[in-house]
């Protein structure tokens, strides 16, 4: 029975050494990886670029939903846009590229070139009052996949056609994702 309790204590001590050095190990490679990616505070992790997203769509939404409602007709208005893709941004990026070439020639005659090409790119950044920030050579804003307008009014014919009118107009979009409908009541 004493024999029991030992090997139990010892396999439980073992756990105990290997899970503590499998945090500390981890701990070691989190810190490689700082070193080793200098820019790698610049891409961000979280979920925040969608936040981003939909902070747009939000706005967008608000602007849209204000100038309609100063439509002739038209009491109150609430609007919904949905976007095929997400915001793509393109940083600007330093690219070094280094090419070694090698002859080497054997006893028999033979003939060997060897090429090495070493291609390496750095996001181009600068700094500001938030630490480093990415230079962007573009932003491309994501494309509306259709639009949906409830409206009080919307049941008259010409209210309906001015909203239509107005949305297509300010979201630069075919008349096929727009829809317009009455506010219920």
């Amino acid at each position: 029975m004493n024999l029991d309790k030992k090997k139990i204590y010892t396999i439980l001590a073992a756990i105990i050494i290997s899970l503590v050095l499998l945090v500390s190990i981890s701990g070691m490679f989190d810190q490689n990886a700082d070193k080793n990616y200098p820019n790698a505070n610049l891409v961000d992790k979280s979920d925040s670029g969608r936040a981003n997203l939909v902070t747009k769509e939000d706005e967008l939404e608000d602007r849209l939903e204000k100038i309609l409602s100063n439509i002739q007709g038209v009491n109150s208005v609430k609007v919904m846009i949905t976007f095929e893709t997400d915001r793509q941004l393109e940083p600007a990026f330093n690219e070094t590229v280094a090419t070694e070439t090698t002859q080497e020639n054997d006893s028999t005659g033979g003939r060997r070139v060897v090429t090495t090409e070493n291609k390496t790119q750095t996001i181009v950044t600068k700094n500001n009052n938030k630490g480093n920030e990415p230079i962007l050579l573009k932003s491309i804003e994501p494309q509306v996949r259709g639009v949906i307008v409830v409206a009080d009014g919307a049941e008259d014919t010409v209210v309906k056609q001015r909203l239509y009118d107005a949305v297509k107009t300010v979201l630069q979009v075919s008349s096929h994702k727009i829809e317009v409908y009455p506010k219920n009541k």
